[in-house]
């Protein structure tokens, strides 16, 4: 059986077209993807790396919502102040510490505050809270701080003691954001990098919808 040419120009036409639309899919789905597929976190500071013995990083939003107690909107209104804080290890080590050195032991952290604008989840009757980072206010060591100024979205929870609040994970826990209400993570995972460059609002309807599963 012969084809003409005229039908072998109505396959090639028809296989021409399907082949660009595939393209136009491809091309379409890579740039409306809901967030940064392909964040650059080659520049991030991650203070926290100094102290990789005591850094546990969530694996997901999910994880790093569970082990979230409050999750705020906020700016930071003053400069990082360095406060010592005692290591308590609630054992009799404590007391035989202080009665060997006659002091007790301490580690340094940079406190600034926080007005919050915001809360996407628990409940925070203050206007104003304490927002603890390891090391020294000077430096990124041992956590990438924050500074005055500053609007950030914080994945947060409360010390006990003193009410002060602490980051999930250090870096993990806070994003900055930027001019247009975009972000930028202080992580270097994907888990949270995915959302750098992409609008707040996006990150505010995934924390929505994951609280509701899990919380």
């Amino acid at each position: 059986m012969t084809i003409t040419k005229k039908a072998q120009w109505s396959v090639m036409s028809i296989l021409i077209l399907a082949a660009l639309l595939f393209a136009w899919h491809v091309i379409s789905g890579q740039t409306t993807s809901r967030y940064n597929e392909n964040p650059d976190v080659s520049s991030k500071i991650i203070g926290s790396l100094d102290s990789s013995g005591t850094r546990f990083p969530p694996k997901s939003m999910e994880e790093l919502i569970d082990r979230s107690e409050f999750i705020v909107i906020g700016t930071v209104t003053t400069d990082a102040i360095n406060i010592k804080r005692p290591i308590r290890s609630g054992t009799p080590l404590d007391q035989k510490f202080e009665d060997k050195f006659n002091k007790t032991p301490t580690y340094t952290t940079a406190a600034v505050q926080v007005q919050v604008e915001e809360v996407l989840y628990g409940e925070i009757d203050q206007q104003e809270i304490t927002y603890s980072q390891l090391g020294n206010a000077k430096s990124h060591s041992k956590q990438t701080k924050v500074k005055k100024r500053d609007q950030v979205v914080l994945f947060l929870k409360k010390s006990q003691e003193d009410g002060r609040y602490t980051s999930i994970a250090f870096e993990e826990g806070v994003f900055t954001i930027l001019p247009e209400n975009k972000l930028l993570s202080q992580s270097p995972y994907k888990f949270a990098a995915k959302y750098d460059e992409i609008s707040l609002d996006i990150l505010k309807e995934d924390v929505a919808s994951i609280v509701n599963k899990i919380k």
